[in-house]
C-alpha cells in the first residue's frame, strides 16, 4: 500500500491524548507503519458514526464547535472541533490559513462567500474567518435563494466590485446564469470551488461569462476539514496538501484512506473517504492527485444522490433495473444532465418515469434551480465498457476520467481506469 510517510511519534502523541482523556475505545500505540496497519483496520462512515455516538453518550463532545456531515443520503456523523483552541504558528489552523493565503486568496480579494451557512457545517463560517485573517473584503452572501430579490444581490456585488467568488461548482454556475440573464457584468477574476469536481465544460462556461477567470480548487471533507489546494499552475487534480496534519494511504484499488493527525475530537484513523487518488512525490512533500469517486453516491448541486434512490423509483414504475445505467454529463450551459437508460422501458413510459425520477428530493431541487435536467430512455443509450460490462454509473462530467461502477450489491471493479 502506498503512503505519504508515517510519523510514528505524531500518531502516538495523539493516541496518548485519547487515552488520557479516557476515550471509550481501544487505541493502541504503534512502533512502525507495519504495526499501524496490523492494529488498525480501514474505517467507514458507519464506524465513525458508531464512535461518535459512543463519545456523545460518554459526554466527550462538549465545549466545542459541533459539526456534522450533511445527512443527505444517510444518517449524519456528528463531530466536534476545537482547532482554534490554543492556536499557534505551529498549529493546523494557522498553517491552513497560510497555505490558502499563499496559493488561493489575497488581501485584494473582494470575495463573495456563496457557501451554505449553518446546517451543522463549518465551511461558510470557516471561510469567512480565513478571509478576514488574510485581510480580504468579505461579502457574506451564503445561499443566494435567501435574498428577496436577485437584482439586489447583483447590485450589492456590483457596488463593492466583487472580484472573487467562493462556493460549490453548482452555485458558481448559478451565479453566472443570473449575471447573464440580468445583463450584469461583474469584474470576477477568481473562482474558488469546493465540494465536488468542476468539469471542463463548466469551466469553459464560467470562462465565457468572465474572460480571463482563474479557477482554483479547495479540497477537504466534512469529517476532516481543509486538506489541500489546486491552482492553474498545477497539473489538473493535483493538490498541495497539509501532509503534516494528514496521513494518506492508497490501497490496491486506488481508494484513498486518510488518518487525521491533528488530534480531532472524533478519532479518524484510516478512513475511507470515498475518493480515488494517487500520491506523487515533490521536493517539498507528497501531493495528492484526485481520480474521482468510488462509492454509490454522486454529487448534484452540492448534495449527494444515492443510486439506490433512482433504482427504487424506477422499480416503483414497474421497470426492471438489473441492467439500468445512469449517465451524468454536462451541457454547454453548465447544466448537469442525468440520463437513465433502461432496457425494459417503453417509449410511452419515458415521460412518466422521468417525472418520477425528477421528484427525488436532491434532483427536484437541482431541476427547480435550472442547473439539472433528467432524461429517461431505452437500452440503445447504454454504454458498454471495454470489459463488456454495462456500468451502473457513468460520470462523464469529469474531464480526467469516466467513473464506472458495477451493479449495486457487487464489487466496484469498474471504478478502475
Amino acid at each position: 500500500m502506498k503512503h505519504s510517510g508515517f510519523d510514528v511519534k505524531k500518531f502516538n502523541d495523539m493516541i496518548r491524548y485519547y487515552g488520557e482523556a479516557n476515550y471509550p475505545f481501544d487505541l493502541p500505540s504503534v512502533d512502525c507503519y507495519e504495526t499501524f496497519v496490523s492494529q488498525y483496520q480501514p474505517t467507514s462512515k458507519d464506524d465513525l458514526r458508531a464512535m461518535s455516538q459512543a463519545l456523545i453518550s460518554a459526554g466527550h463532545l462538549t465545549g466545542c464547535y459541533v459539526v456534522a456531515t450533511s445527512g443527505s443520503t444517510e444518517a449524519p456523523v456528528i463531530m466536534g472541533s476545537k482547532i482554534l483552541h490554543g492556536a499557534t504558528e505551529d498549529s493546523y489552523p494557522y498553517q491552513a490559513r497560510m497555505l490558502l493565503e499563499e496559493h488561493i486568496f489575497s488581501a485584494t480579494d473582494v470575495a463573495a462567500n456563496l457557501l451554505t451557512p449553518g446546517c451543522f457545517g463549518q465551511n461558510y463560517e470557516g471561510m469567512c474567518r480565513v478571509l478576514e485573517a488574510i485581510g480580504a473584503t468579505i461579502l457574506p452572501v451564503g445561499k443566494m435563494e435567501t435574498m428577496d430579490d436577485p437584482k439586489t444581490l447583483l447590485s450589492l456585488l456590483s457596488t463593492f466590485e466583487c472580484n472573487t467568488i467562493v462556493g460549490s461548482p453548482t452555485v458558481l454556475i448559478q451565479l453566472a446564469h443570473l449575471c447573464l440573464s440580468e445583463g450584469v457584468n461583474l469584474p470576477i477574476r477568481k473562482a474558488v470551488f469546493m465540494g465536488e469536481a468542476l468539469p471542463v465544460s463548466k469551466r469553459r462556461f464560467l470562462g465565457s461569462i468572465w474572460p480571463g477567470l482563474r479557477i482554483l480548487s479547495v479540497y477537504g471533507a466534512s469529517e476532516l476539514g481543509f486538506i489541500g489546494v489546486n491552482t492553474p499552475e498545477l497539473p489538473e487534480r493535483e493538490h498541495i496538501v497539509l501532509s503534516k496534519w494528514f496521513f494518506f494511504e492508497i490501497d490496491a484499488d486506488g481508494s484513498l484512506l486518510v488518518t487525521d493527525l491533528k488530534c480531532p475530537m472524533l478519532p479518524i484513523i484510516r478512513y475511507r473517504i470515498g475518493d480515488r487518488a494517487r500520491l506523487v512525490t515533490h521536493e517539498v512533500g507528497p501531493r495528492l492527485v484526485l481520480d474521482g469517486r468510488c462509492d454509490r453516491n454522486f454529487s448534484l448541486g452540492g448534495k449527494r444522490v444515492n443510486i439506490a434512490e433512482i433504482l427504487e423509483v424506477m422499480k416503483s414504475q414497474d421497470q426492471a433495473v438489473d441492467d439500468l445505467q445512469i449517465t451524468l454529463s454536462t451541457d454547454t450551459d453548465g447544466r448537469d444532465i442525468i440520463k437513465v437508460a433502461c432496457s425494459s422501458i417503453a417509449a410511452v413510459d419515458e415521460t412518466r418515469c422521468r417525472e418520477a425520477v425528477s421528484e427525488i428530493p436532491a434532483i427536484k431541487v437541482a431541476v427547480s434551480r435550472r442547473i439539472c435536467a433528467v432524461e429517461v430512455t431505452g437500452e440503445h443509450a447504454r454504454f458498454q465498457n471495454a470489459r463488456g460490462k454495462i456500468p451502473i454509473l457513468r460520470d462523464i462530467r469529469e474531464s480526467y476520467r469516466e467513473t464506472h461502477m458495477d451493479r449495486v450489491g457487487g464489487a466496484q471493479n469498474d471504478c478502475n481506469p
